[in-house]
């Protein structure tokens, strides 16, 4: 069997930087071997291949001739083969084993409702520092309603909800803010209603009849009968990805 030589270039962990001075390493290829292509990090195996013969094989012609390769029948290769198959199979398994199962519906269902009671709290203290008024005066009671409405910046979500104050009279509010919110910039509005508000919006009158909206405005979506592209508010995908 001739001996064919190419070189191959160690550059795993080494930046564009140090590429200059990586070692360069001479693999002879005259017998069957095995080759993987690996992740760095988690070591998961990317691609796996396996060379039977390569008799024929030049330097000039290696890249156009793979498909004249032959299959070996060497007993000790094909236990090699079978061992490396068995191998990487035990290990994809260990890495999906290593992830997180998907929570219930039920779960789900929680942890939506918590991001939702979050957005409103972020939302009703926004409202709090606009009007020189502390967080601890308020109680969040619970959300009646909830829509996601188009506007021309975006997607909004608009929402009522019930807070009890000092004397532990019930209001209810009105807030528009993004779809996910994590911070005071994500606020649009949020404001108490008055027994007479009956502020119009396009999108809730459609899909949300009973939610009500403040008379003077102020709030973005919903202001113009645009076509409705749904879009998932948040999703559980970084808990247990």
């Amino acid at each position: 069997m001739a001996a064919t030589a190419t070189e191959a270039d160690v550059m795993a962990g080494c930046s564009l930087e140090d590429y200059e001075e990586l070692e360069r390493v001479d693999f002879v290829v005259d017998h069957p071997f095995l080759f993987l292509i690996t992740e760095d990090r988690s070591g998961i195996v990317l691609f796996a291949g396996q060379l039977y013969s390569c008799s024929h094989l030049t330097l000039s012609s290696c890249s156009n001739d793979f498909a004249r390769l032959k299959a070996c029948d060497d007993p000790v290769t094909r236990q090699a083969y079978q061992q490396f198959c068995d191998s990487w199979l035990a290990a994809a398994k260990h890495q999906i084993s290593l992830r997180p199962k998907s929570p219930s519906p039920e779960e789900q269902s929680k942890r939506k409702e918590e991001r939702h009671r979050k957005g409103l709290l972020i939302a009703l203290n926004t409202y709090a520092k606009r009007n020189n008024m502390q967080l601890a005066e308020f109680e969040f009671v619970e959300e009646k309603e909830r829509n996601l409405v188009d506007g021309c910046l975006g997607g909004y979500v608009h929402s009522n909800f019930m807070v009890k104050g000092v004397d532990g009279t019930p209001t209810l509010f009105f807030a528009e803010l993004h779809p996910v919110c994590r911070e005071e910039e994500d606020v649009v509005l949020c404001t108490p209603l008055e027994a007479n508000d009956s502020g119009h919006c396009f999108g809730c009158d459609k899909r949300a009849k009973k939610l009500r909206h403040p008379t003077g405005g102020g709030y973005l979506g919903g202001q113009e009968d645009v076509p409705f592209y749904r879009i998932e508010e948040d999703s559980d995908d970084e808990c247990f990805m």
